[in-house]
């Protein structure tokens, strides 16, 4: 019997409201109580695939370098993961086991949200971002775009395959999940490949499940895991050093330009794709810096099976 297709994890209007809104409003020193984990019900044992975490969170002068300074993006990126800096969000592996210390490192705002999303043989969106109501420029690792009206989202897919050789005990070879990431502007109306070739020449626009708008192909993250350590894409100022001799600055470098001295008129602000999609500070009228921490779990099956029992 084929289960039905995973539900998104979605960035709901409660969620985007204290992330984007209402949070700015709360001083960050505030005692808040432990926010309750909202989970949905599913049958664990014999699963595989992501299961996706979303932790809003206030940020604090220092905060994201003293959390996650010792984390490192996986080897296997390479450069991918520079490129991801440079769009203002980075990629790190961290141990499973070691999650809930960071969690708890970190000043969440209202519920936590937690959801299993299995194996996913085509995009699924499991994160939704940033609204954009109307075009406006933003800061790509290549020089800036003109963006929306649309909404920014993290597309992800997923599935098992056997891993090389037999295991340490002798036992036949187990199974590594390969997951894939994408950005995307999902797109406000069916109007296909215009938008495309008058903002992000080059980028492709695709029409096939779950993909429905600008695709960030460019930024397409390929990883293999065997289940040892989380997947954590954190929304950061790519000029922002995390280094333990880094001298103290403001972690977002839209504030860091703002506070900059005034030489006759200012260039715009711009956020980066990451600033833009996971966080407050490219929204004029907030105060404060709320941003989203995103969270995706590997399950991995102790050993590869073509067909299902």
């Amino acid at each position: 019997m084929r289960r039905p297709p995973p539900s998104p994890v979605p960035f709901c209007v409660a969620l985007a409201a204290a992330a984007l809104g209402l949070a700015g409003c709360k001083s960050a020193q505030q005692s808040r109580p432990e926010p309750a984990a909202t989970f949905t019900p599913v049958v664990r044992s014999a699963e595989a695939g992501l299961e996706a975490r979303l932790w809003v969170i206030s940020n604090q002068s220092g905060l994201l370098p003293a959390v996650f300074r010792d984390y490192h993006p996986p080897a296997a990126l390479g450069a991918q993961a520079d490129t991801w800096r440079q769009n203002g969000l980075r990629v790190l592996e961290v141990p499973i086991d070691r999650l809930d210390e960071v969690r708890a490192a970190l000043p969440t705002i209202g519920p936590l949200h937690r959801e299993w999303l299995g194996l996913l043989p085509e995009w699924v969106e499991v994160v939704k971002g940033s609204r954009i109501e109307a075009e406006r420029l933003v800061q790509l690792d290549d020089g800036v775009v003109r963006l929306g009206p649309g909404a920014l989202r993290l597309l992800a897919r997923c599935w098992t395959t056997p891993s090389v050789g037999a295991q340490p005990d002798g036992s036949p070879a187990g199974a590594v999940l390969r997951v894939e990431i994408m950005p995307e502007l999902m797109m406000q109306s069916d109007r296909g490949d215009e938008p495309l070739q008058r903002l992000l020449s080059g980028e492709p626009v695709h029409s096939g499940p779950g993909v429905r708008g600008v695709a960030f192909q460019r930024m397409l993250l390929r990883l293999v895991s065997g289940g040892q350590n989380a997947i954590v894409i954190v929304p950061e100022d790519p000029s922002a050093a995390w280094e333990a001799d880094a001298p103290n600055r403001p972690e977002s470098g839209l504030d860091s330009r703002r506070d900059q001295p005034a030489f006759g008129p200012q260039a715009p602000v711009l956020p980066t794709l990451g600033e833009l999609m996971l966080t407050s500070l490219a929204q004029p009228e907030t105060v404060g810096d709320a941003r989203v921490i995103v969270v995706l779990v590997p399950i991995v099956p102790d050993r590869f099976e073509l067909l299902p029992r």
